[in-house]
């Protein structure tokens, strides 16, 4: 199967500027952002905020540092529910073009809370965008369907083409759209890196293993989600490997040779290093190395197993 030249996939995590807003927590977060042919989809999460006024809200734009005179997007309003909230929308690809608004060169996320911005996100670097938001603000490009409650008016049903598209909360969202193309490659995105012979005793998991220092590939894989992003794209994790310099990744394919499961493995001492998966702690598992024993100070890692079509947290035995 062919990929398809118009798609485009980014990941960019959230981090606290201005203070003020944490709650349990230091404030974080993420967008992802998916384009292919005529749909971009844009999915932001926010967690440990807190908005002390019920009036104040949360509103999420994107800037472009690659080309300052761009347009920015306005993406919409965060709901939210306790200390955090989310916002899905749908965009008409053709539509933003012709506005001049290239999604690909997005790169930069903002989250203002009035004249206060709690959270911002960069792709590559930081730089200097306050003035390029200020100068744009009037101008935001605020591309959304207006909710009408009210019946239409004669003649005019198709007044407010549906170029946005608002995700129902009940509606059960694809997380790998459009990346069964990529899913077929996944082997030769492998193949860059080390393969591991069988790290594990025998019947511990019967997986394919391969040996990585790159921590992007964490995001950038084709089977990357919400779930993987939050579980292992922290601090705590990040530290680990790169104390150890590596982590492992896992395939098991099924009967058809089609891919059922994928894990991620971190090294740890067990007993001594701290457990790196702090969001994940009720279903990562501790394995220990070939020819250890599960004592204190012995090297294994801490596995996380998805379903490789659902994206779901699975819990091996």
């Amino acid at each position: 199967m062919r990929k398809s030249r118009d798609f485009h996939r980014s990941f960019i995590m959230l981090q606290e500027k201005d203070k003020g807003f944490g709650e349990n927590g230091k404030p974080s977060g993420y967008l992802k952002l998916e384009a292919k042919e005529n749909g971009v989809k844009a999915s932001v999460h926010i967690q440990n905020i807190k908005v002390l006024n019920e009036n104040n809200v949360l509103k999420a734009y994107l800037l472009s540092s690659i080309s300052r005179t761009s347009k920015s997007l306005y993406i919409g309003t965060i709901e939210m529910k306790g200390n955090y909230g989310d916002i899905v929308w749908e965009f008409d690809n053709r539509e933003l073009k012709d506005k001049g608004i290239d999604i690909k060169q997005l790169d930069t996320i903002v989250i203002t809370c009035q004249k206060a911005v709690p959270l911002v996100g960069y792709k590559n670097q930081e730089w200097n965008w306050e003035s390029v938001f200020a100068q744009q603000q009037e101008a935001i490009q605020e591309v959304k369907k207006e909710i009408i409650k009210e019946q239409p008016v004669e003649g005019k049903e198709n007044v407010l083409e549906e170029m946005v598209r608002p995700i129902e909360e009940t509606a059960k969202i694809d997380y790998n759209i459009d990346i069964d193309p990529q899913k077929e490659d996944l082997i030769s995105h492998l193949s860059k890196y080390e393969k591991q012979e069988q790290p594990f005793e025998s019947g511990a998991l019967d997986h394919h293993w391969w040996r990585l220092n790159d921590c992007s590939f964490i995001v950038n894989n084709p089977y990357a989600t919400y779930q993987t992003t939050f579980l292992l794209y922290n601090f705590p994790v990040m530290n680990v490997i790169h104390r150890y310099g590596h982590f492992l990744f896992g395939i098991k394919k099924d009967a058809q040779d089609q891919v059922k499961h994928i894990s991620y493995a971190v090294p740890s001492r067990y007993g001594v290093d701290p457990h790196p998966l702090l969001q994940a702690q009720a279903y990562a598992m501790w394995v220990p190395m070939k020819e250890e024993k599960s004592f204190i100070g012995a090297l294994g890692y801490w596995v996380v197993t998805l379903d490789a079509n659902s994206g779901d947290i699975i819990v091996i035995t």
